[in-house]
């Protein structure tokens, strides 16, 4: 993040400052916001700190909070693991792997596969959480405390 704004100050100051701006600048820069977004994304997953609405599991018994629990981590992963079917087909597709930046001259695979790596990092944290909530009594527990464990 730091690199980010450090490359985006100094794009701006060279451009009204100096009248010269660095050419590759928005495109490196956009390259490490999507690093981070899905990186980040991914931690969250794996921390298991992902948003969540849970006014409707506030009045459900503990045996149903497990249940709709479960069912939301299947379809997260469910979703995850599409992701990266999709991301995985278009960044291994020829025509996407000849494409090259006009600024960086760099291959733009690079940017698609960063992005790639960081959804299947999220489908595998969210498998682990599955394996978790079906074989670990531990979150039960705590279901049935109200979280206070």
């Amino acid at each position: 993040m730091a690199l980010l704004v450090l490359i985006m100050v100094v794009q701006v100051a060279l451009r009204y400052f100096f009248n010269s701006p660095l050419f590759w600048a928005e495109e490196i820069s956009l390259q490490l916001l999507v690093l981070i977004t899905f990186f980040g994304v991914s931690f969250l997953t794996y921390k298991k700190n992902l948003l969540l609405v849970d006014l409707l599991q506030h009045y459900l018994s503990v045996s149903m909070k497990r249940l709709v629990n479960i069912l939301l981590v299947v379809v997260n992963l469910l979703i995850f693991v599409f992701l990266a079917y999709l991301f995985i087909n278009w960044s291994t597709d020829p025509m996407v792997q000849a494409d090259v930046s006009g600024t960086t001259g760099l291959p733009r695979w690079y940017n698609y596969a960063v992005a790639t790596a960081a959804v299947c990092f999220m489908a595998y944290h969210q498998f682990c959480h599955l394996l978790q909530i079906l074989f670990n009594k531990v979150e039960e527990e705590q279901t049935a405390a109200g979280g206070l464990l």
